[in-house]
């Protein structure tokens, strides 16, 4: 059974992969056509399994290196992963979140410059998610949501996002 997604995980440059129960599998991987395929199964859909497909994210998320000449950072893949998860089952990618602790992801002091050749991508920084930005963006909804009903801000959710907020402008003093 299929949920429709159709996309582009097999690095062909075209609608490469289709959901077949929950699970990506490689379109070109038929040695006929009408075939069977015989490529694929390991990585979970984004529309129907957004669980398991943000939890390969967060197995991804710690390290950083190289392929095909082209630098990757497990902090990066896992923003994409969040971006392609809220854009295939929006509601499904914020339950997760929602649910998701704090976890450390490989990123780069300056992803512009290692973009740009100017950096080494084997110089790496533990991130803690979510970043700041995240963060941020939490309040400000409890914040919209206060508006329109009252909402009392604990302590507790005011340290943490301060922790996070510490954690990502520098992690060294983010344990003070």
């Amino acid at each position: 059974m299929s949920c429709g997604y159709e996309g582009y995980e097999f690095g062909g440059g075209y609608i490469d992969s289709c959901c077949i129960d929950g699970f990506l599998w490689d379109l070109d991987s038929c040695d006929e056509p009408g075939g069977g395929l015989t490529h694929g199964g390991d990585f979970a859909c984004p529309r129907c399994n957004t669980g398991a497909f943000l939890e390969q994210a967060i197995e991804d998320a710690e390290s950083c290196g190289v392929s095909m000449r082209t630098p990757w950072c497990g902090a990066e893949q896992w923003e994409r992963a969040v971006a392609k998860a809220r854009k295939e089952n929006q509601e499904g990618a914020e339950a997760f979140l929602a649910s998701l602790k704090p976890f450390i992801a490989a990123d780069w002091p300056d992803r512009q410059a290692v973009h740009e050749g100017r950096a080494s991508w084997e110089n790496t920084i533990s991130r803690q998610w979510p970043w700041e930005q995240e963060a941020q963006e939490q309040i400000e909804q409890k914040l919209t949501r206060s508006r329109k009903e009252p909402m009392i801000f604990l302590p507790s959710e005011i340290e943490r996002a301060a922790f996070m907020a510490r954690s990502a402008l520098n992690p060294e003093r983010a344990e003070k």
